[in-house]
């Protein structure tokens, strides 16, 4: 499923991927079209290194974060420098808006987009890396898919890239980087990115995005407690897929921190979860890296091309 081709970065993407989570740095080298990772790597972060919100901030502990970006990458990148930097969800805003038109070429659609998102975002538009890409088109309704983060805050992610001796060519949020790894299919598809501090919901129906919602934990608390939350939250989204589609979603996926074994003790085996990275090609020596296939969903999408 390809719903995403460059969020605020070039349209060709490095062959390299780094995604720089709360609980530590993933990355992967990928080969091929179809995203096939030719080396893995994992390096776990201390709990507050890293405190992603929408305003600069973000990177508590610099030299923890950056180091842990140089040993990560550097077991996977060889000789290249360029790499595909995968944020977190709540350090940007992913917001689905309608047009009854726009303009053709890119260059002349963005401030049209641009100026919808003026009352939408926390922050200034004009301080703001701005991206879209069009899911669908009619002659009476354009669907868009935005993505605006602080130039501020993309400058600190960058610049800790840029310490760890890489350069970041695009930088795309978790969840859709994910998204791009899922095969398409005719019901609608939920995937539940979790972190330390809350998760992501999206569902994608017939190759497009439908929804896409980032939600915090109501406390710290863990256990049965903090499973309880996520059992509301994932409840939630699935009434809006069965409101929306007459059907709740047909297929549901786990990335970041809970596996998909994990999600389905949750709900008590009621939800048929799986891992997003289920293609064996895909892993290729992932699988003996000994690095859990749910940290590496984002960097699997934002290598896949096809």
């Amino acid at each position: 499923m390809q719903i995403i081709s460059s969020m605020l970065g070039e349209q060709q993407r490095p062959r390299i991927a780094c995604e720089l989570r709360q609980e530590g740095v993933a990355a992967a080298a990928g080969v091929g079209a179809s995203g096939t990772m030719s080396q893995v790597g994992w390096q776990p972060l201390e709990d507050g290194a890293l405190q992603p919100s929408l305003h600069v901030g973000n990177i508590v502990d610099v030299h923890a974060v950056t180091a842990a970006l140089k040993s990560t990458l550097d077991r996977v990148a060889g000789n290249s420098r360029d790499v595909t930097l995968i944020v977190p969800d709540n350090c940007v805003r992913v917001l689905l808006v309608e047009f009854d038109s726009l303009p053709h070429k890119y260059e002349e659609a963005l401030p049209v987009v641009t100026f919808r998102l003026k009352k939408l975002l926390p922050f200034d538009t004009e301080h703001a890396a701005v991206s879209y890409q069009i899911l669908s088109s009619t002659k009476k309704l354009v669907r868009v898919l935005a993505v605006a983060m602080a130039k501020e805050t993309q400058a600190e992610y960058e610049s800790a890239v840029r310490a760890a001796g890489y350069e970041p060519g695009a930088i795309i949020p978790s969840t859709l980087a994910t998204l791009a790894a899922i095969e398409d299919a005719d019901t609608p598809t939920l995937l539940v990115n979790i972190t330390g501090h809350g998760l992501t919901t999206a569902i994608v129906h017939r190759g497009e995005l439908q929804l896409h919602r980032s939600t915090g934990f109501s406390s710290t608390v863990e256990g049965a407690a903090r499973n309880n939350e996520i059992v509301q939250m994932v409840n939630v989204v699935s009434a809006w897929s069965e409101d929306n589609f007459g059907a709740y979603p047909g297929t549901a996926y786990a990335a970041g921190m809970y596996s998909a074994a994990e999600l389905k003790t949750v709900f008590a085996d009621a939800a048929d979860f799986h891992d997003v990275l289920q293609s064996s090609q895909m892993l290729a020596e992932a699988a003996t890296a000994h690095v859990a296939k749910n940290w590496l969903a984002g960097v699997a999408g934002a290598l896949k091309t096809e």
